[in-house]
């Protein structure tokens, strides 16, 4: 302060007698260290006005608001957007900075017009930008954006799983038919592209040589055309728009890869009742080896595939049959035939009949007021066997029963009887299948009996 008063003063001593130069001294530095707070406040006063007019009345201030959002007027025909290279611009607008400055995207139209396009489309479109009228837009970047129109649809399509690669022994370890997590999945997307997918597969790597059955998680799926060609590479550009199944895990499944070991095993009779010790029976078998498939663990404990079960009470001197096999859960054929070829007879066979007394016969279910008897001296059965056992069997060893539920008095023909070999330790024999009957009188018991 003190150097502005000297230097007013000394420019006006240049021109002023001493007296007038020493009054003008005083009254400067009167003037300017009198009331200095208003004065400054007036100055400052006077700096904002003039930042003011600057600020609002200047017309050539220029602002870039980036991002703006790309809006799509509706289509009259039903085709969507289904996906744009970009959705958003960088505009340039000029206008007085107090209205620049109040502004915000949102008072930026970016707009791309799809109303009239009736077809499935793919092609640059000129984006159109408009503000208020206060401003003026000066540019914008892109001015126009690739965009894809079609009709949104959607389809369920059935989910196939394949492999590469192989187990580790070719010879006796085989993979079966793969089954995937889910049969089906959904899939959306333009209805251009939906509607040439035939199916989704899950393709899994078996490079690590596998020599069991395993679940594989997490498998990719991929969408194939009824040719098999891969929608990938048939349409690169849209497969991005492309939705499959609801989530996003739904584009992954668990794929099952079930190893069978393969084996060929000899074939061996099964008996129903095993009545003959195999030394007394002559079998051949064709084809005498079958080949089986199962888990690894069950098919690497089987030595033998047995028949299905043949009824050796009708084997006798020969007999020859087709028949199958009696295969455990889990293990099946792999590629044999499902029957084979059996001969069978018994060395030594015979038939003996023997005459059982009617005393010897027992009843079953008789009343306790009604006696029974057979109405003939004896009754004749067959046993047939290998002959040196048959000899061991005479009418003691057998016996007789008959059944006479609900029998009254009087007499009843063709009774059904039962016959048995009591001595258990007799083998090689059994009783001839036949209809043994007899006939049977029901009376009354006597007080005195």
């Amino acid at each position: 302060m003190k150097k502005i008063i000297n230097f007013f003063s000394n420019k006006v001593k240049q021109g002023l007698p001493d007296n007038e130069r020493r009054n003008f001294k005083l009254i400067l530095k009167k003037a300017v260290t009198t009331n200095i707070v208003p004065k400054l406040l007036c100055l400052l006063a006077a700096l904002c006005l003039w930042f003011y007019v600057v600020d609002t009345e200047s017309t050539t201030y220029e602002k870039v608001f980036k991002g703006v959002e790309i809006e799509f007027n509706k289509n009259e025909n039903g085709l969507k957007v289904l996906s744009s290279n970009r959705v958003s611009v960088d505009v340039t607008l000029s206008g007085k900075r107090s209205v620049l400055n109040r502004m915000s995207n949102s008072d930026i139209s970016a707009t791309v017009d799809i109303a009239h396009i009736s077809e499935a489309f793919d092609e640059e479109l000129d984006i159109i930008v408009s503000t208020s009228n206060d401003t003026s837009v000066v540019s914008y970047e892109p001015v126009s954006v690739r965009v894809y129109l079609d009709e949104p649809s959607s389809r369920t399509i059935s989910v196939k799983a394949d492999y590469t690669g192989g187990t580790s022994d070719e010879e006796t370890l085989k993979i079966g038919e793969l089954v995937p997590s889910s049969k089906s999945v959904v899939v959306k997307g333009p209805l251009e592209i939906i509607s040439k997918i035939a199916y989704a597969k899950a393709t899994v790597n078996l490079d690590g040589f596998i020599s069991h059955s395993v679940n594989i998680v997490n498998v990719e799926l991929e969408l194939f055309d009824s040719d098999g060609a891969l929608i990938k590479d048939s349409y690169p550009a849209e497969y991005e728009y492309i939705e499959i199944g609801e989530t996003a895990e739904d584009k992954r499944i668990d794929v099952y890869v079930p190893v069978y070991m393969i084996k060929e095993l000899p074939v061996v009779p099964q008996y129903m009742y095993g009545i003959f010790e195999s030394k007394n029976i002559n079998c051949d078998i064709f084809p005498g080896t079958v080949t089986v498939r199962g888990d690894v663990s069950l098919i690497e404990k089987l030595t033998e595939i047995s028949t299905a079960p043949i009824d050796d009470t009708m084997i006798g001197l020969s007999r020859s049959l087709q028949i199958g096999y009696d295969l455990p859960s889990g293990v099946s054929l792999s590629g044999s035939d499902d029957t084979c070829r059996v001969t069978l007879s018994v060395e030594n066979y015979d038939e003996k009949e023997i005459s059982v007394p009617s005393e010897n016969v027992r009843f079953m279910n008789l009343a306790d007021d009604l006696d029974a008897y057979v109405n003939s001296d004896e009754i004749s059965i067959t046993v047939c066997g290998v002959t040196s056992s048959l000899r061991k069997i005479g009418y003691e060893e057998l016996l007789l029963e008959i059944d006479v539920s609900g029998f009254g008095e009087g007499k009843y023909f063709d009774c059904p009887v039962n016959v048995q070999i009591t001595d258990s330790t007799v083998q090689n024999v059994y009783i001839k299948e036949s209809e043994y009957t007899a006939t049977v009188v029901i009376r009354k018991l006597d007080i005195d009996d």
